[in-house]
């Protein structure tokens, strides 16, 4: 008996690694391929043109709306820093992320403009006077649970998906293990009692089955 249910236990264990191994690597190889399809070039016929709007703009103009809407017709969203502080931005969420994260210290230079590139976003920036100007472009991030996301965070949401998928699993395949092994070990006692209320009510027609374990059968 000991046996079997070590044996039984291992099987269990052995299926959920599998499926766990499986459905990882199933659902990270999704989630790599998604990120490198929505990848672009460090540089397009788009970013050239950004780099000539924002070099093209005068320092004394203050009308950041005007040159927002310039970089929107080329799909580019823009944000202004004075002294540190945003004073405009028409970033989404993702791209605020994505700017802190990896552009917020950027020496942009005194003259002329500098394009950078993380995770497929490219952005392009210049001082203004004493404005910073940075246009980004929009980003074609696969969305996950209704929002954009970087690819780190991605596959650690994945992560945990898969982890608490593997736990449910394991729990399932626990759960009919334990519900398989209380019936056959419930079968011979159930046996014993049916035979013990035919015999209480004088029926000896009927043998009673003693095949199982020896410390489950009759005496």
């Amino acid at each position: 008996m000991r046996r079997q249910i070590f044996f039984f236990h291992m099987v269990t264990l052995i299926l959920a690694l599998l499926t766990l191994l499986t459905v990882s690597g199933g659902v990270l190889h999704l989630v790599f391929r998604a990120y490198q399809d929505q990848a672009v070039p460090a540089a397009d016929s788009r970013s050239d043109q950004v780099q000539s709007t924002l070099a093209s703009w005068p320092e004394e103009a203050r009308d950041w709306w005007e040159l927002d809407q310039s970089l929107a017709k080329l799909d580019y969203r823009l944000a202004v820093e004075e002294n540190h502080q945003v004073v405009y931005s028409s970033l989404n969420q993702f791209q605020k992320d994505l700017y802190n994260r990896s552009f917020a210290n950027a020496s942009w230079p005194e003259s002329g403009t500098l394009s950078l590139q993380d995770q497929g976003v490219i952005i392009v920036g210049r001082r203004c006077g004493d404005a910073v100007l940075v246009a980004m472009m929009e980003p074609k991030t696969p969305e996950m649970f209704g929002q954009q996301r970087s690819q780190n965070e991605a596959a650690l949401i994945s992560f945990s998906v898969i982890g608490l998928a593997a736990i449910a699993i394991i729990g399932v395949l626990s759960f009919l293990f334990t519900q398989y092994q209380v019936r056959r070990i419930l079968k011979p006692v159930n046996a014993i009692i049916q035979a013990a209320g035919r015999v209480e009510r004088g029926d000896l027609s009927t043998p009673l089955d003693c095949k199982g374990p020896e410390e489950k059968r009759p005496l």
